[in-house]
């Protein structure tokens, strides 16, 4: 039985209704720490004694409770998952934005060498998302750019904001509206 807590009665995840912990009635299998009313700055997956449990933490505080996962506008700029039981981290992604928030790439810093799960995203003039590439990011923050893309999807979007064409890695499809834009 999956059992959610709000805290104890009368604090602030109580009166906020937000839940501090799930787990099973006996043990915890996640605990969360807020920043404000509802920023998730810990999410933290259990006893690291537990055998049949994950040992992770999402971590955006950093080390001196600065909240370096955030960037100035509250963005999430460093996901970053700690792993109890090792010294190294067990993932972690970095994001970058354009001027008016769109996210425009995302580094994955634990697979860069192994496997390349990086990503690129390319927006029209009204911001809707028009391609998105994955492989090994470089030339970032200032002209990031994708060597070798392992991924590549790309939409042709109408004036109503509709795909009109849809290409997946060289397969392409193509689509058609009415006039009630179905």
């Amino acid at each position: 039985m999956t059992v959610y807590s709000y805290g104890t009665t009368g604090d602030a995840n109580d009166r906020l209704s937000r839940i501090s912990c799930i787990g099973d009635g006996t043990d915890a299998h996640a605990t969360y720490q807020y920043l404000g009313t509802g920023t998730i700055v810990t999410e933290d997956y259990g006893d690291p004694n537990e055998t049949n449990r994950p040992k992770v933490r999402l971590d955006y505080t950093g080390t001196d409770h600065s909240y370096s996962g955030f960037d100035r506008f509250g963005r999430i700029a460093d996901q970053l998952w700690r792993d109890y039981g090792n010294s190294q981290d067990a993932d972690r992604f970095q994001y970058g934005y354009d001027r008016v928030g769109n996210r425009t790439w995302k580094e994955n810093t634990v697979s860069s060498g192994t496997v390349d799960l990086d990503e690129l995203y390319d927006y029209d003039d009204l911001y809707q998302l028009i391609a998105a590439d994955r492989g090994q990011l470089t030339g970032h923050p200032s002209t990031p750019a994708i060597s070798s893309p392992d991924f590549e999807q790309d939409w042709t979007l109408d004036g109503l904001g509709n795909w009109s064409a849809f290409d997946d890695d060289g397969d392409s499809q193509t689509r058609d509206h009415n006039a009630a834009n179905e």
